[in-house]
């Protein structure tokens, strides 16, 4: 479980937006306050990350002051627990969207979107543009880390699979190179897991959606380690509803209410 004992170095929790129902909190101030508290003083030892989901914002009766609300509570979360990890002070973010990120952790390549559908008619086109400009970002800045091995793995975050050509993007600059690349999001709010995401995918390349926070505990994903110890131990597959993915990535859907059995989840979309 996850409590205030977490002390793992590079253990982090990142949160892929919904934190709220836009229909019932009326997105009102004081559930994002509430919601910063829950992070910040009940896990005070596991760095948080949060992108926004539609329920956080262009879903709410005010989407202008629900945006002013993520900005002022959740932008830049992880700088609540500076002095917890030493490698939060490498995350970078986008200067034209602040709350578009990325940072490499032990060969990791992490990057998180602002990929939300919902009724951000306005700023649709231009926020998938500076998606794909953040993609582009990091390809360009990693380029000979990617070609020498140092990354090995690039895992992105976004909320919402729609937004088809920014997943078109990350395929033309990511599937070229030797590592996997995997997709996290929430917008459908029940599990599963797919070689592809809205038709686009490689070999190395998953997608996986997570459950609603109501419906199960949080996914855990663990990723094998460079040590010479690390190289040796599998990753088991220990138990129902735990994957691994290209003998580098186990997910680990830790219980909670499903339909279907894990092979049947674990399928091409």
């Amino acid at each position: 479980d996850i409590s205030k004992e977490v002390s793992s170095d590079d253990m982090f929790l990142f949160h892929v937006g919904d934190m709220m129902r836009a229909k019932t909190t009326f997105c009102r101030r004081r559930r994002y306050q509430f919601i910063q508290d829950a992070f910040t003083q009940e896990l005070p030892n596991l760095p948080t990350f949060l992108i926004p989901g539609d329920n956080d914002w262009n879903d709410c009766p005010d989407p202008d002051l629900a945006w002013e609300y993520w900005e002022e509570y959740f932008l830049s979360f992880e700088r609540n627990f500076l002095g917890v990890r030493s490698f939060l002070t490498s995350v970078e973010r986008q200067p034209s969207r602040q709350e578009n990120l990325a940072f490499v952790l032990n060969g990791v390549l992490i990057i998180g979107l602002n990929q939300v559908a919902g009724l951000d008619e306005v700023g649709y086109e231009k926020r998938l543009n500076h998606n794909k400009e953040w993609i582009d970002e990091q390809v360009d800045q990693y380029e000979s880390d990617m070609n020498n091995g140092s990354i090995r793995l690039c895992i992105i975050f976004a909320h919402s699979g729609k937004g088809v050509r920014v997943f078109r993007h990350i395929a033309e600059r990511l599937s070229g190179f030797p590592f996997p690349t995997m997709v996290f999001k929430g917008d459908g709010h029940s599990f599963s897991a797919s070689n592809t995401i809205k038709g686009v995918g490689w070999d190395l390349f998953k997608s996986v959606q997570v459950d609603a926070g109501g419906k199960a505990p949080p996914i855990k994903v663990s990723i094998r380690g460079t040590t010479k110890q690390a190289l040796k131990t599998p990753l088991l597959k220990d138990g129902e509803g735990v994957k691994v993915f290209w003998d580098l990535v186990r997910v680990d859907r830790r219980g909670g209410l499903y339909n279907n059995n894990v092979e049947e989840d674990f399928a091409d979309e």
